[in-house]
């Protein structure tokens, strides 16, 4: 289960329709470096209400990018996401 916690309040978050956000084929520990965050999936700045998540979410590939939440009321509603387009391996020049 994927779940934010407010430090402040203690209160649990979670996003409607995510359970779990993966990233075993996708490098992303250069995106966004400017955060505070140390996980390679989750990006965040202790001044700002906008978190995002790199990964599949739910190990969808289809569903892998950067997707992008704003903390409003002790939500995590979704504001924008960029799906990662990979080629295919198999493709000859």
């Amino acid at each position: 289960m994927f779940a934010v916690i407010n430090l402040k309040t203690g209160q649990i978050i979670t996003a409607e329709g995510l359970t779990s956000v993966s990233g075993n084929y996708l490098v992303a520990d250069e995106f966004l470096p400017n955060t505070e965050s140390e996980s390679w999936g989750f990006r965040y700045g202790t001044r700002s209400k906008l978190l995002v998540l790199v990964g599949a979410l739910d190990e969808d590939e289809s569903r892998e990018g950067a997707f992008y939440f704003v903390l409003q009321n002790e939500k995590l509603l979704p504001v924008h996401s960029t799906i990662v387009k990979k080629p295919c391996e198999n493709l000859k020049p």
